[in-house]
C-alpha cells in the first residue's frame, strides 16, 4: 500500500502483486500473466467537495491476448448500510465500443479521459470533473472477459468543510455559563466538542470545571448537507481566570477538523435572569413607561386643547337635540 498526498486530501493506492513485479499496460509487456486480473486499483478516500478536477479513480488489469477482444470494465457506485446496500451501474466500457456514463455519473465524466496507451485499457479510469457530497460511497470496479472476471471495491469520501461557524460564551446568569458552538453546511454528518483549553503554565486550579447539562443536534438540510449545534452548561464558580473555551467541529471519515477558540474573562453572575438595562426589550419598557407617566402629566398646552374639544362635543350634542325637537313640532 502506498500514500500519496494531494494537498490536503490523502490517496491511498492499492497495489496487489504477489508476484512481486510492477504490473505493466498491454499483454505483451507482462510476465507470468495467468489470465484477466485487476493489478492496480486506486480510488481517493478523502476528497473535498469542489475541488478542481478532474478526479481520477483507476482500474488496471492485466489480461491475456485471447481476451482482449472480450473485455467489458464495469464501475459501480454502492451507498447505504453495509447490510443493505444499494448499487448501481455508473459506467460501462466494451473495448470494442465507446465508453459510456451512467447512472449518477452520467453528465459528470470525461469520457474522452485515457489512462493508457493500450488500446485494451485505455478507458479502464473514471475522470470526474466535479466530485460533490452526493458523489460518497463505496466504488467497485469490474473487469470481465470471456476467460474470468474480476473486481475491486474502495470507499470514497466527497466531504463539505463548514461554510460558517460560531462560538458563543454568554455572560453568567444564576451562577451557570452557557457556551454554545455552531457549525453550518458540513457533510458527511458531523460532530462538536466543546472543552477547557489546558494551560500547563497556569497553576493548577483547586477545582475541576463543573459541567451542569450539555446537548448536541444535528440538522439536516435539503442539499443533503448538515447543520450542528451544541451547548454546554458550566458552573460558574468552578471555571478559573480568563478560561479559553475551545470547540472543535469534526467530520468522521476524514481528517477534516477546526478548533475554535473564546476567552472568558469570568465576573460576578447576574442573579436576575432578565435583559440588561441597554437591551431592546428594555428599551421598550421604558419607552412604554415613559408613555404611561407622560399621559398623567400632560402640559397645560395639550390639557386646553384637550378641554377645547370636549366643548365642541357639548355644543354638537345639544345643537343635535335642538333640532331632533324642531323636526318633531313640524310631523
Amino acid at each position: 500500500m502506498r500514500r500519496r498526498q494531494l494537498g490536503r486530501v490523502t490517496v491511498i493506492a492499492v497495489h496487489e502483486n504477489p508476484k512481486g513485479h510492477i504490473a505493466k499496460d498491454g499483454a505483451n509487456e507482462m510476465q507470468g500473466v495467468q489470465t484477466l486480473e485487476i493489478k492496480h486499483f486506486i480510488v481517493p478516500t478523502v476528497v473535498q467537495s469542489g475541488t478542481p478536477g478532474p478526479l481520477i479513480l483507476d482500474c488496471n488489469y492485466e489480461y491475456l491476448e485471447k481476451e482482449k477482444n472480450s473485455i467489458v470494465v464495469k464501475w459501480y457506485h454502492e451507498t447505504g448500510p453495509i447490510d443493505n446496500k444499494t448499487s448501481q451501474q455508473v459506467y460501462q466500457w466494451i473495448t470494442t465500443l465507446k465508453p459510456q456514463a451512467l447512472g449518477a455519473l452520467k453528465g459528470r465524466l470525461d469520457i474522452q479521459y485515457e489512462a493508457s496507451t493500450d488500446p485494451h485499457t485505455k478507458h479502464r479510469a473514471l475522470s470526474i470533473l466535479h466530485p460533490t457530497v452526493d458523489l460518497t460511497g463505496d466504488y467497485k470496479c469490474h473487469i470481465s472477459s470471456n476467460f474470468n472476471d474480476d473486481d475491486r471495491s474502495q470507499k470514497m469520501v466527497v466531504y463539505s468543510p463548514a461554510k460558517a461557524k460560531n462560538l458563543k460564551v454568554a455572560e453568567p446568569i444564576s451562577n451557570q455559563v452557557n457556551v454554545t458552538c455552531l457549525g453550518y453546511g458540513l457533510y458527511p454528518e458531523p460532530n462538536i466538542e466543546i472543552t477547557i483549553k489546558k494551560d500547563d503554565s497556569a497553576e493548577v486550579a483547586d477545582t475541576t470545571p463543573k459541567v451542569i447539562d450539555s446537548n448536541m443536534r444535528v440538522i439536516p438540510r435539503q442539499e443533503g448537507l448538515y447543520d450542528i449545534e451544541g451547548y454546554k452548561l458550566f458552573d460558574f464558580n468552578s471555571l478559573s481566570k480568563d478560561t479559553i473555551f475551545v470547540c472543535k467541529l469534526s467530520v468522521p471519515e476524514t481528517t477534516y477538523a477546526i478548533l475554535i477558540e473564546s476567552v472568558f474573562a469570568p465576573r460576578t453572575p447576574d442573579t436576575d435572569p432578565r435583559p440588561e438595562p441597554n437591551s431592546a426589550k428594555s428599551k421598550l419598557d421604558k419607552n412604554k413607561e415613559s408613555s404611561l407617566t407622560g399621559s398623567t402629566k400632560a402640559p397645560d398646552v395639550v390639557n386646553g386643547i384637550w378641554q377645547l374639544h370636549q366643548q365642541e362635543r357639548t355644543l354638537l350634542s345639544v345643537s343635535t337635540v335642538l333640532l331632533i325637537c324642531l323636526w318633531t313640532l313640524v310631523v
